[in-house]
């Protein structure tokens, strides 16, 4: 999927806004705890819902353009 498909998704439908805000709430909290494994747990569960917003940020960017993402997929086999 491309960002523009992330765009759809979770920017644009207001099912995937109610969606992205759950995980938001539910993945985002304070990341810091005072174990050293839990802190790293948190801030992996946080990474997922960065990636959706940073794909939906691409989407957003004037500058985005979707053929060339496409392209350098297509090149790359991804």
């Amino acid at each position: 999927p491309t960002p523009l498909t992330y765009q759809a998704v979770f920017d644009l439908d207001v099912n995937g806004q109610r969606i992205l805000e759950e995980l938001t709430v539910r993945f985002k909290r304070n990341a810091f705890a005072e174990n050293e494994r839990e802190t790293c747990r948190r801030l992996g569960r946080a990474e997922v819902v960065d990636f959706i917003i940073n794909r939906i940020n691409t989407a957003n960017d004037p500058r985005y353009d979707e053929n060339l993402e496409l392209a350098h997929m297509e090149q790359n086999n991804e």
